[in-house]
């Protein structure tokens, strides 16, 4: 057998590869300088894109982040002696939820964009919500069309005069046979403060027509939402005007009914009312 060959090492020029450097270790220093220059040149290229002609535009205004929860509440009593069908009751809270969504959504305010929770509760302790007129407003409604009842409602959350009592109940009277409803106002002398208000809205004409097989729950709700709302109208700046803020809202109980909607004069009146409102801070719980 032949021997194996030797390898001999090649003789060329010497082939080996240079040391590996260590990583450079950052310093705290670096680090800050790479960070604002990140930020210059983002704020340049801000700059340039602003630039248009030749004429530098206006930084964009700081957005307010919308609340992640309603700012108002719409409190809704029924004590269970309104004679209200749940179905009925559940269409008029429907039509008032996306109405008030509809207004609301349009302000360019976030914490008037975040609107209403509508609540439905049995009563109200006297004398509260503390932000009534703020953040918070009440609508009772009560069967038939009292109006001593009326004013007993109003009387246990706003200051009223009771040497007007008499007076008031008149109107009272007269607003429930007309409108269905009545909006009661506490009107401050410091002008800085918000006005107070309870509406009271009358149940009688809605819970007719619900048992009106061609009627039914649906129109019957729809009915009793509109009332609300105007009445709310009323409560949030909107005064007499055309579609839901119409003088009359009861119709005769042969008649057929179909929902309204706010106006866009009525709409903006809502909103500019609760913008304002918006910035107060309102009074601890």
């Amino acid at each position: 057998m032949a021997a194996a060959r030797e390898r001999l090492p090649p003789t060329g020029p010497a082939t080996h590869a240079p040391p590996r450097r260590a990583p450079r270790r950052r310093t705290l220093a670096a680090d800050v300088l790479a960070l604002q220059r990140t930020a210059g040149n983002y704020a340049t290229r801000m700059a340039l894109a602003r630039q248009k002609g030749g004429v530098t535009q206006p930084a964009p205004a700081p957005q307010r982040p919308a609340p992640s929860t309603a700012t108002f509440t719409l409190l809704v009593v029924d004590d269970g002696t309104t004679g209200l069908d749940a179905a009925t009751l559940k269409a008029a809270l429907d039509i008032v939820r996306n109405t008030l969504k509809t207004v609301t959504a349009a302000s360019t305010d976030p914490r008037v964009k975040a609107g209403f929770d509508v609540k439905t509760v049995t009563s109200i302790p006297r004398g509260k919500p503390r932000d009534l007129g703020v953040r918070s407003f009440i609508v009772y409604l009560m069967a038939g069309q009292d109006a001593k009842r009326a004013w007993e409602l109003a009387e246990a959350h706003i200051d009223l005069d009771h040497r007007e009592r008499k007076t008031k109940e008149a109107h009272f009277k007269k607003q429930l046979e007309v409108e269905g409803g009545v909006n009661s106002e506490w009107l401050p002398r410091d002008p800085r403060k918000p006005s107070k208000s309870v509406a009271i809205v009358s149940t009688e004409r809605p819970a007719k027509m619900q048992a009106d097989k061609k009627k039914g729950p649906k129109m019957a709700g729809a009915l009793l939402g509109d009332v609300i709302l105007h009445e709310l109208g009323h409560a949030t700046g909107a005064e007499h005007d055309t579609g839901l803020m119409s003088a009359a809202r009861i119709i005769d109980s042969v008649g057929n009914y179909g929902h309204e909607s706010f106006s866009a004069t009525s709409s903006a009146a809502i909103r500019a009312r609760l913008e304002n409102l918006a910035q107060r801070t309102p009074p601890p719980p």
